[in-house]
């Protein structure tokens, strides 16, 4: 700890603001400082103030710093400057801001290193800021935070801390300021003289050595002392306990693994019986299941039924739909058929109607024709009968008449040419027309011919085709009644189909089956040489196992005969087992390896007790007296004849003694030499004394050689000899009196007796443990703990492999008889479902063969119906054909009537009688017609022959004219009105005219009974077409309500027929199948509901469906009866299921029994809650034989880890044991070494020699013994802890109390004790008087008590210093650099000491300590005051201006002559120092702070 050179306190505020110290500093420069203050003046609050900047918050004399200082809305600030280093002058000061915060106090801390004249010293902190208005104020918490955190960021050597611990952490690593040495000078300044009333609970040394020596010592050495002693000993407790529950627990576990044992074979019993009731019930679950898959079948087949019965309806209205589509086609073909014939006949009627109309239209045209021509003719005749009366009364020439006849001949000639010209044309376009008709009767006649030789062939054909239909049948009906069951009713296309997919499905059995039985034949042969190697295994296993069980078992039994001799060895082993051999072995070897050793040691004493008791023995045998050294009285008889007088002292005292009647005592008083002296007389003196020089190297004592003359005057007490501080021996007393001495001799030489006894009796105990330790030595070594372990483990291991492999070679036998039964079912199953295969293979050749026919039968059908169609179409071509030819030979008969009137008309023109008459005239084409030319060319004729008519005549001529030109016109008025039709009314009437209308009337009038009849045919069709469509339309609208389409079939109604009739009657199959199936099913399913029913009551009572039954398939065969013998093997299921449960349930109650004996053994006999449970558990909770056996197992697992773990527990705890009593033993040995320590801290120096002012005694013992005394100790405290006081009345252990006396019994005081056998240390304290010196003798620790109050003051500051310094260098490396180098602050220290001899020593023990003493005190008078401080501060409270508050204010004074002659550096230092004053009275007003 450096010393302090300055301590400033800023705005420190304190008796509820009444008084405060504005900024002061104090500066002590590392020299003891005195500060004196006025009682009440706040001395107890400077020491706490400046404790803060150490240990912020401390508390001293109980108070509180926020009791202590005012600190609501302000903040106080205090810094230590403290020398770290003398040359060069280095500084470190701690400051502390304190402030309020949330009602507790809080606190910045900062520390800073620098050297002289740094600008940021401890005058330097900014504790103070100018105002605005120039005056001073102190800085805010918040100002001095950023200070603070501007310095530690700008310097290196500058830091601020968040916590307490680093702040510590820090000062005490850099500055070597040790806050636990501050806390004790908080302590002691609790009061004023605070150090006597740190030593008030010291009164006597037993108390400060409990109360304050230990815990110094504690506190100073590393670690918590007794606390950890108390956690090591509550693990090794725990050890102990569990070493004790694991023994009981490995008893217990012994007796259960023995009952187990017994409730295993019950169980056993049980087991099987369980095992074949769940072999029962998974039959029956199997076979329940299988049902109840059965039943899901049968409902998913009436599902399916009911569904393929939905769709086949479905199916059936389609069906009925097509045939409504059929029949509606029917009908359509029926009306396209009437509509046809109608058609037909409308075309004959409409031909003969239209033929008719022709004609009607040929004679009205030619009848208009006529009428026109006739009206020509007459206007002809008007217009040349006017012409006529013209010319009547000219007289023309006859040239001219000639003219106009040549005229007319050439016109004439023109109208025969023009006639004769289109009737050539109409000949040669009816000559076409026939020739042309006459190519399509040719070509019709082939026609018609090849197509009755093509209906020829399809008759053939027809016939061949039927014929293969009819054998077709035949085959068809032959194969399906060799191949189905109900040829009838079965439909061989899926009978084939499901047959294929058989065949698939026994061929992929077949295939697995095969694949299945090399793979079981694969693992079979494996199995059985894994077999042969297994046995080979098990062989060697065998084998090890028997060496290694020899091995076990040679090392049990030498386990067992070290046992006994260790038991023999010492009482308290009584209680190992044979176990302990191992678990204890650090303690058997340490404590035989120790005893040993001290029965070496015992021996060796022993040995020299035997020599000294037997030297006195044989040295006194036969001496008559008592001579110190027993030689002497052998030579005092060999000499004596030599000499006049020669007596030994003793014979001299008994002679004096006996005649003056007194007592040796008296004459041993005077004189206690007399066995060592030779009384002679005077003369012969030198001659005895050369004798004696003679045998010097004979003699073990010093001998005096006296005259008779000396003697006599020593015997009556003159010449007495004075010698202080010498003890001499009793005997040498006692033995002068000859009745004693012989008594001495007799019990000198028993008790050399004695001691050979005992020695021959440690002897023997030495050889025994000699013994004993060459046997456990030799044992250890030979078998030591690891291999036994591994033995047993091994031993272990093997009986595991061991049973694995039996339980390998019981799996593989059984799994090959297993396998064996598999390749024989399996061989069975391929040969029979390759059978089924072989018989399914031929059934599909003949089914396919008969699938080929039926195809081949329909293909010829669907022949015969092309082939109708074919005859049908071929008939209505023959119809066709012929009736094109009966049409054609009409037509050409027709033409060729026109062609012969053509060419009869051409024969009468030419033979006209005017054609060969003008023939020769060239023509001329005229409008005019040829009754106008023939009429005028009679004219002209009759002008020639002068036969012209007159006038009357000619008008008469051109009245009848007009009046037939007026008559034809209104006929042909009439005739055009009465017209139905349009008629031709530009027809040039032919030349055959009138022949034509005449053949046109004739022909009408055949044309009208045919007509008739054609008319009634095309009625009576029509009738038949217009039924027939509306029968159609009819039924096309039932169609369309009841169904929404009308299907479109592109198939002839013949084959369509076919069709439909064969879709009906598969679907009447279907629907027969279905109905079948479906009563089949239903009566099948109230079967299997039944069955069900009765299995469900039969589940309620035994409960074979339950989670724990395992579900697994039903074996093929019997799943293949089951359905044709269901209720009989049901019946027989359950009936073995309840034989198989009347015997279980014997079993069962058989094995509760057992379980019910074995968990009231577990209640009884077992202590061990855990091991209790676990057994219990097993039996209550394992339910299967396996879980039992795995439980077994798993019990024999868990005890033979439980007694490994707890072997090795124990070992190690044994270990930890001795370790524990080592640590104690060294822990206490280097606390009797720093006890030690602790006076070296209170030397002074009297007389250029030191003393130490205090001196402690401390016991010694042997380590040995020491640490046999702290085993005891340890076996003490676990045997009291397991006593009753410690547990309540449940016997649970009273943790609190246990506790508490275990920290009571590990105390240091307590240990201590124990290893010095209940001796004391001892403290006594040297007296300083007041010239300054030291008495030799020390005074007890009690007497020092009462002493004055100076000097008990005295030595108790020297104490407390010396403590100081000891914890100081404890806890740090200090190297001193300065005088001082360490610091403490008392308040009033000095009480009633106040002189020189009573404080020198403290203040020169603190010099060479190097302590630096700042002390408030009251006294300001005093001589020491200014002896031993050469730095004086007189502080005094003064008024502020406004009496508000009192304002600290010091005065110094300084030694200047010490510091002149001894440092006067220093004196430099403090003259230079300034002081930062103001005026606090316009300031620090009431609430301003």
């Amino acid at each position: 700890m450096p010393a302090i050179s300055k301590i400033r306190f800023t705005n420190v505020i304190y008796e509820n603001g009444e008084k405060r110290y504005n900024d002061e500093i104090f500066e002590f420069e590392s020299y003891n400082g005195a500060i004196l203050l006025e009682n009440g003046g706040g001395k107890t609050v400077f020491v706490q103030t400046a404790l803060q900047a150490i240990l912020p918050n401390i508390e001293v004399a109980d108070r509180k710093v926020k009791n202590t200082l005012s600190l609501q809305n302000t903040s106080a600030h205090i810094a230590i400057e403290w020398i770290l280093n003398e040359r060069p002058r280095r500084y470190g000061v701690t400051a502390v801001t304190l402030f309020m915060n949330k009602d507790s106090i809080d606190s910045y801390k900062y520390v800073y290193e620098y050297l002289e004249n740094d600008d940021n010293s401890i005058e330097k902190l900014p504790f103070v800021r100018d105002s605005v208005g120039g005056t001073k104020r102190p800085s805010t918490k918040e100002e001095m935070a950023d200070y603070y955190n501007v310095m530690s960021q700008n310097r290196i050597s500058a830091k601020n801390f968040k916590t307490l611990r680093e702040y510590h952490s820090y000062i005490e690593d850099n500055f070597k300021i040790i806050p636990s040495e501050w806390r004790k000078i908080a302590l002691i300044n609790g009061a004023e003289g605070g150090v006597e009333a740190f030593f008030d609970a010291c009164k006597t040394t037993g108390q400060l050595v409990d109360n304050l020596l230990i815990p110094t010592v504690e506190e100073a050495l590393a670690g918590d002392g007794t606390k950890d002693f108390v956690e090591i000993f509550e693990r090794q407790r725990e050890h102990f306990k569990k070493y004790k529950q694991l023994n009981a627990r490995i008893e217990e576990s012994k007796k259960v693994e023995e009952q187990i044992g017994l409730y295993s074979a019950v169980f056993k019993e049980y087991d099987e019986a369980k095992t074949e009731e769940i072999e029962a019930k998974e039959d029956l679950k199997a076979l329940d299941n299988f049902i109840k898959l059965e039943s899901k079948e049968i409902r998913d087949k009436l599902e399916k039924n009911i569904k393929e019965s939905i769709s086949l309806t479905q199916e059936e209205e389609l069906w009925k739909k097509k045939y409504s589509s059929y029949e509606l086609k029917k009908y359509e073909s029926e009306m396209i058929k009437e509509e046809k014939a109608h058609k037909e006949v409308l075309g004959d009627y409409e031909k003969l109607n239209n033929s008719k109309i022709d004609k009607d239209k040929r004679y009205s045209s030619l009848q208009i024709s006529k009428y026109k021509k006739d009206i020509k003719v007459q206007e002809e005749n008007i217009e040349l009968i006017n012409k006529q009366l013209e010319t009547l009364d000219k007289d023309e020439a006859i040239t001219d008449i000639k003219d106009k006849l040549y005229e007319n001949s050439r016109k004439l000639r023109g109208y025969y040419l023009d006639k004769e010209e289109k009737l050539e044309k109409e000949k040669n376009l009816y000559q076409n027309q026939i020739d042309n008709v006459n190519q399509q009767i040719k070509a019709g006649e082939i026609e018609l011919k090849t197509i009755r030789e093509k209906e020829k062939a399809l008759l053939k054909e027809k016939n061949t085709i039927e014929g293969n239909i009819q054998y077709l049948i035949k085959d068809i009906n032959r194969i399906n009644k060799g191949i189905l069951d109900n040829p009838n009713e079965a439909n061989i296309k899926d009978e084939v189909s499901r047959w294929k997919n058989r065949i698939t499905e026994l061929e992929q059995k077949v295939f697995e089956a095969n694949k299945q039985r090399k793979i079981l034949a694969d693992e079979q042969q494996n199995l059985k040489e894994a077999l042969v190697k297994l046995r080979k295994s098990l062989e060697e296993i065998n084998e090890e196992r028997h060496i290694v069980s020899n091995d076990i078992r040679n090392i049990d039994q030498n386990k067992t005969e070290l046992l006994v001799k260790i038991k023999e060895f010492r009482n308290s082993w009584l209680s190992y087992d044979i176990d302990a051999i191992y678990s204890k072995q650090s303690t058997i070897v340490t404590q035989v390896e120790e005893k040993l050793q001290k029965l070496k040691e015992e021996k060796e004493k022993y040995l020299l007790s035997e020599r000294l008791a037997h030297r006195y023995a044989d040295e006194y045998r036969d001496s008559e007296y008592y001579t110190a050294d027993s030689g002497l009285e052998k030579n005092i008889s060999q000499w004596r004849n030599s000499f006049n007088y020669l007596e030994s002292g003793t014979r001299y005292v008994q002679r004096v003694c006996k005649n003056e009647n007194k007592m040796e005592e008296e004459l041993n008083n005077y004189y206690p030499y007399w066995p060592l002296t030779i009384i002679t007389s005077e003369d012969e003196i030198e001659k005895v004394k050369a004798k004696v020089d003679k045998i010097i190297g004979q003699i073990t004592h010093p001998v005096f050689v006296i005259s008779e003359k000396e003697a006599k005057a020593r015997a009556l007490g003159e010449n007495i000899l004075e010698e202080n501080n010498v003890v001499y021996p009793s005997t040498w007393n006692n033995n002068l009196k000859q009745t004693y001495f012989e008594q001495w001799q007799k019990d000198m030489t028993a008790k050399a007796e004695e001691t050979t006894a005992l020695r021959e009796e440690k002897e023997e105990e030495l050889s025994k443990c000699q013994e004993l330790h060459r046997d456990i030595t030799v044992f250890y070594n030979k078998y030591p703990y690891e291999q036994y372990s591994e033995l047993c483990k091994a031993e272990k291991t093997i009986k595991e492999r061991a049973d694995e492999v039996l339980a390998s070679i019981k799996n593989n036998e059984e799994r090959i008889n297993e396998i064996d039964i598999e390749l024989n079912k399996l061989s069975n199953d391929v040969q029979e479902f390759s059978g089924e295969q072989k018989s399914l293979e031929e059934k599909v050749l003949k089914g396919q063969e008969s699938l080929n026919k039926s195809n081949e039968k329909e293909e010829n059908e669907a022949k015969i119906i092309v082939i109708n169609k074919d005859i049908e179409d071929i008939g209505e071509s023959i119809a066709k054909a012929e009736k094109a030819l009966k049409d054609n030979g009409e037509l050409r008969t027709d033409l060729l009537a026109d062609l012969n009137n053509i060419k009869n008309n051409i024969n009468s023109l030419r033979v006209d009688k005017l054609y060969e008459e003008v023939k020769a005239a060239s023509p001329a084409y005229s409008d005019l017609t040829k009754e106008t030319l023939e009429e005028e060319r009679n004219i002209l004729q009759d002008q020639l022959n002068n036969k012209q008519q007159n006038r009357g005549q000619l008008e008469e001529r051109l009245r009848s004219s007009q009046t037939l030109k007026k008559s034809s016109e209104k006929q042909l008025s009439d005739f055009i009105k009465k017209l139905e039709f349009e008629a031709e009314e530009n027809l040039e009437f032919p030349l055959s005219g009138d022949k034509e209308i005449s053949n046109l009337l004739e022909e009408l009038t055949k044309l009208k009974k045919p007509l008739e009849d054609t008319k009634k045919q095309e009625e009576q069709a029509r009738v038949r077409y217009e039924k027939s469509k509306n029968l159609y339309e009819f039924r096309k609208g039932d169609h369309l309500k009841a169904y929404d389409e009308i299907i479109k079939f592109s198939e002839e109604l013949g084959l369509l027929k076919t069709i439909l009739s064969k879709e009906k009657d598969e679907l009447k199959k279907k629907r027969v199948y279905l109905t079948g199936e479906k009563e089949r099913l239903e009566k099948e399913n109230k079967n299997v509901d039944d069955v069900l029913r009765g299995l469900e009551l039969f589940n309620v009572s035994y409960a074979y469906l339950s989670e724990e039954i395992e579900l697994r398939e039903l074996s093929e065969d019997l799943a293949q009866k089951v359905p044709y013998n269901r209720v009989q093997i049901i019946d027989s299921a359950k009936k073995k299921l309840e034989t198989v449960k009347k015997y279980l349930d014997k079993k069962l109650l058989e094995s509760e029994q057992q379980k019910a004996i074995f968990i009231k053994f577990c209640e009884a006999e077992i202590l061990d809650v855990k091991l209790k449970e676990m057994a219990t558990s097993g039996v209550k909770f394992k339910n299967t034989y396996k879980d039992i056996l795995e439980w077994q197992k798993m019990m024999e697992e868990r005890i033979s880890r439980t007694i490994e773990i707890a072997q090795n527990d124990i070992r190690e705890h044994d270990r930890e044991v001795q370790q524990f009593i080592s640590q104690l033993h060294s822990y206490l040995v280097t606390m009797v070494q720093e006890l030690k320590a602790i006076p070296k801290k209170t030397r002074i120096k009297v007389d250029e020699d030191w003393k130490e002012v205090f001196i402690f005694n401390v016991p010694e013992w042997e380590e040995k013994e020491g640490k046999e005394e702290l085993s005891k100790h340890i076996d003490w405290m676990l045997n009291q802890l397991e006593g009753d006081r410690f547990k309540d009345e449940n016997g649970i252990e009273r943790t609190e109390l246990a506790k508490k006396e275990i920290e009571k019994w590990l105390q240091s005081k307590q240990l201590l004790q124990i290893v010095m056998k209940q001796d004391t240390i001892k403290v006594k304290c040297r007296k300083v008087t007041n010239d300054g010196k030291m008495r030799s003798a020390p005074f007890s620790w009690e007497v020092s008590n009462s002493w004055s109050g100076g000097e008990k003051w005295s030595k108790n500051m020297t104490l407390f210093l010396g403590i100081l310094n000891y914890l100081a260098e404890k806890r740090k490396q200090i190297i001193p650099t300065n005088r001082h180098y360490r610091t403490v602050i008392v308040d009033n220290p000095f009480g009633k000491a106040s002189s020189d001899h009573v404080l020198d020593p403290v203040f020169f023990i603190a010099e060479q300590l190097g302590f630096q003493i700042i002390a408030l005190t009251a006294h300001a008078e005093g001589k020491f005051i200014r002896t031993y401080f050469p730095i004086v501060y007189s502080l005094r409270l003064r008024n502020s201006k406004d009496n508000s508050t009192q304002i600290m204010t010091k005065e110094r004074e300084i030694k200047h002559t010490y510091f002149r002659d001894n440092d006067p550096d220093t004196l430099i230092r403090l003259g230079e120092a300034k002081q930062l004053g103001f005026d606090l009275d316009s300031l620090f007003k009431s609430g301003d702070a």
